[in-house]
């Protein structure tokens, strides 16, 4: 029988586990722990769904800020989060439950529209 604790971290978003509880996720790590981190909401935003106004101007801005297509931003953010995880000493369950994020809910719309848009 295996005696190696485990500790889950549940991600909502890229970054969410590095920015609010990395210390401890690296010093559970470092102690023994078998440590996995799940990312929630990692999904691209989903083709075909209305955005709200919110979210077109944040994927306006990340565009314009990064010089690159959402589809890129996203894979360049799934490497910064695998990066975080070998740091911290994390094992990354990439894509897990990778829906669309709660930015990305179309407008007018009920926010499991674009969920169940992006699981489809």
């Amino acid at each position: 029988m295996n005696q190696t604790p485990l500790t889950i971290f549940l991600s909502p978003h890229f970054d969410d586990i590095a920015l609010s509880c990395g210390a401890i996720a690296a010093r559970l790590s470092r102690m023994g722990s078998r440590s996995i981190s799940i990312v929630v909401f990692a999904a691209p935003a989903p083709e075909g769904v209305d955005l709200s106004p919110f979210a077109l101007g944040m994927h306006a801005q990340w565009e314009r800020d990064a010089g690159a297509s959402l589809q890129a931003i996203n894979e360049i953010r799934r490497g910064e989060e695998q990066a975080a995880a070998r740091l911290l000493g994390l094992e990354l369950v990439p894509g897990a439950l990778d829906g669309a994020r709660g930015l990305l809910r179309a407008a007018g719309r009920p926010r499991q529209t674009a969920i169940a848009a992006s699981a489809a």
